[in-house]
């Protein structure tokens, strides 16, 4: 091959010309064009930029290489900062426990069929070195603990699939990349020395008897309301000949909702938070309609 600056010919495997020092690149003139070809061909001389320290071994890069690259770096770097930072809006950064917080609207599909799409409140409940705990400040949804009586356990119960699943897939962005996957305990319940199943690893979770008396300093503290929508209240008449909009005017729409724990010595029974606040550790059937507080551990 031949120089494209000043024609000497060159070895094929050589990075720079032994005549004019020229940087060989791809941009070569192949024999023909200086050895009778068909055409005249005006050889164009390579534009690189030497950067300081280029040698023959260690060929120049050209400059617009290095421009390039530190374009998109950047713009990636503010499209992080600006939409994707999961940090750059986080409510619990600085939370207390107690404080109400909000991370946005959640959307999922309702029990009786409605289509949830709100603002949700979170309360914090604890606050550790790295992680803070929260609970929906209302209820937002009632369903079953589990529609087959023999899925009373905890780790079985359709309650924490739903939650895990399609609920978790719900949440906002800036919620989600926070959430915490939590060992959650299920120890047995002394007072009726019954099992409450394995420990599971679980992203949201509800509270456990000891968790809703540890995290709460009394009943009214404990208490919590539900708010349906006109086509929610419709749905719950229709499908169980139960009037809940009537029934929440005479208690102020505070209502029953679901803890982890088993109830009392039957295998069909969970435990639950009535709408006084107190913790009913009887509990009550799992095919129930109670509603439904969720929790998570989140990043700080």
């Amino acid at each position: 091959m031949f120089c494209a600056k000043c024609g000497k010919q060159l070895e094929t495997d050589t990075q720079f010309c032994t005549g004019c020092e020229t940087s060989i690149g791809n941009e070569f003139a192949d024999e023909g064009s200086y050895l009778g070809s068909s055409e005249t061909l005006t050889a164009v001389p390579t534009v690189v930029a030497i950067t300081p320290g280029a040698s023959k071994k260690n060929p120049a890069v050209p400059v617009g290489i290095f421009a390039a690259a530190a374009a998109v770096i950047i713009a990636a770097m503010i499209v992080f900062v600006i939409f994707l930072n999961p940090f750059s809006n986080n409510p619990i950064k600085n939370a207390q426990v107690d404080d109400v917080v909000n991370f946005g609207e959640v959307s999922f599909k309702g029990y009786w069929g409605n289509d949830f799409s709100e603002e949700v409140n979170w309360r914090v409940l604890a606050v550790e070195d790295n992680r803070v705990l929260v609970i929906s400040e209302d209820i937002i949804d009632l369903r079953p603990f589990s529609e087959e009586l023999e899925k009373a356990a905890w780790e079985q119960c359709d309650l924490r699939s739903w939650l895990n699943a399609d609920f978790y897939n719900g949440l906002p962005n800036n919620m989600k990349w926070i959430a915490q996957i939590s060992s959650v305990r299920n120890d047995e319940i002394q007072e009726y020395d019954l099992p409450s199943g394995t420990d599971t690893k679980d992203t949201v979770f509800l509270l456990s008897t000891d968790e809703a008396y540890e995290y709460f300093q009394n009943d009214n503290n404990r208490r919590a309301r539900f708010f349906p929508t006109d086509d929610q209240a419709k749905r719950i008449f229709e499908n169980r000949d139960f009037d809940i909009k009537d029934y929440l005017r005479d208690s102020d729409n505070y209502y029953y909702w679901w803890l982890r724990s088993p109830g009392n010595g039957s295998a069909y029974i969970a435990a639950c938070v009535l709408e006084a606040g107190d913790v009913n550790v009887g509990g009550d059937g799992v095919n129930v309609y109670y509603g439904v507080r969720p929790a998570l551990w989140l990043n700080r």
